[in-house]
């Protein structure tokens, strides 16, 4: 594996590019610093302690601050083919509902599914890694 150096990409955003390889301990704990909990990191919290979703909308500099309908179409069927080859469903489906498509989109509205939408500038080199809960 190559590991690749984006400093940029963390000038940008303010987000800390995290390096599993020179801190493994960074990849057991999720990410976070000793003592540092995955939403201390953001200076602004609702009042359940997370970030609130215009904290997420500031992180978001390629592309617009929702799922387009591009990725949600892409994320809908490659969700339905993995239900359809025997992945474990994430939501409790309702009654009478058994196409992988439909319990897809549940999943999705539903804010349950661990994917990130991967959004790339016109240069082909600029990336970034968006969790699909801040797109929702």
């Amino acid at each position: 594996m190559e590991n690749y150096h984006l400093s940029s990409r963390s000038e940008v955003t303010g987000v800390p590019i995290l390096n599993f390889r020179e801190n493994p301990a960074l990849f057991e704990s999720g990410g976070t610093q000793p003592g540092e909990t995955a939403y201390s990191r953001s200076s602004e919290h609702n009042s359940a302690g997370r970030p609130s979703p215009a904290d997420f909308k500031k992180k978001i500099w390629i592309g617009p601050p929702k799922l387009t309908r591009f990725e949600r179409a892409r994320v809908v069927g490659a969700r339905a083919l993995q239900i359809a080859m025997g992945a474990p469903i994430l939501i409790e489906p309702p009654k009478g509902v058994w196409n992988p498509i439909d319990i897809a989109l549940r999943e999705l509205e539903s804010g349950v599914l661990p994917i990130t939408i991967r959004r790339t500038l016109p240069d082909g080199v600029t990336y970034q890694d968006i969790p699909l809960r801040w797109l929702l």
